[in-house]
């Protein structure tokens, strides 16, 4: 699973993602922003990221999620 931060200054939030897609990478991914676009949040799941979790982080809620992701690429 990689939890990522979408707006990553070097390689700019979208572009990791889009690299796994054409590298056939099937990882688990969940997004971590700051940002309040509903744009981004279209793209990144329209990429196929498993979820989308907005800042400030509640840690319970981001454990729960990142537990469901794993548990959905685990039963295929």
């Amino acid at each position: 699973m990689i939890l990522s931060y979408l707006l990553l200054t070097d390689l700019g939030g979208f572009i990791p993602y889009e690299l796994f897609n054409k590298k056939g990478i099937r990882t688990p991914v969940v997004f971590l922003t700051a940002s309040d676009s509903m744009e981004d949040e279209i793209k990144e799941l329209s990429l196929g990221a498993k979820d989308y979790i907005r800042k400030p982080v509640n840690w319970d809620l981001l454990l729960l999620r990142v537990r469901k992701s794993l548990d959905r690429a685990v039963a295929g």
